[in-house]
């Protein structure tokens, strides 16, 4: 009875128990199987570097949609996280501050906080162009705002202004 034991437990070719063979088998198939997950799955994606174009700090120009008219002023963004916050000026307003920004996503939202104006909501998001854009609320209504970066508005200034030149 035990040759019996023996001979079904030991390979023949090889001479190593068959639970081994097994072992080796289901060793070599997690392997094969793991493989793409170990190559593919685990790799880490380099951290994003934010770039001027995809960070909201900086100064830019604000204008404000009122009615049939704009009102343009420079706007300072300064993000730090999900914190928002900066400074604002229109010849309209006066000198204010941003309060309460929230910026995530490439969304914010925030309240601009004047001596002399009543506070002004603003919502926006950065656009692939660059620009930012929203909508803010103040005095009961809510329009539509947009802004550039200081350094894109003056060279499309001096751009506008050889233009006009030459004709």
């Amino acid at each position: 009875m035990r040759d019996r034991y023996l001979t079904v437990a030991l390979d023949i070719a090889t001479g190593k128990p068959r639970c081994m063979m097994r072992i080796n088998i289901a060793a070599m198939m997690c392997g094969v199987l793991g493989l793409p997950y170990v190559v593919f799955g685990q790799h880490q994606t380099p951290p994003i570097t934010r770039t001027a174009e995809q960070s909201i700090t900086g100064d830019w120009i604000i204008h404000f949609q009122v009615g049939h008219q704009t009102v343009s002023g420079n706007l300072h963004f300064q993000a730090d996280g999900e914190r928002l916050t900066g400074t604002v000026e229109t010849e309209h307003t006066g000198p204010g501050t941003i309060q309460n920004g929230k910026w995530s996503n490439r969304k914010f939202d925030a309240t601009l906080v004047f001596k002399k104006h009543e506070s002004i909501v603003l919502q926006g998001e950065l656009k692939d162009n660059g620009t930012v854009a929203g909508n803010y609320t103040t005095e009961g209504r809510t329009e539509t705002w947009q802004a550039e970066r200081k350094t894109a508005a003056a060279s499309n200034s001096t751009a506008d202004s050889m233009r006009n030149r030459k004709h």
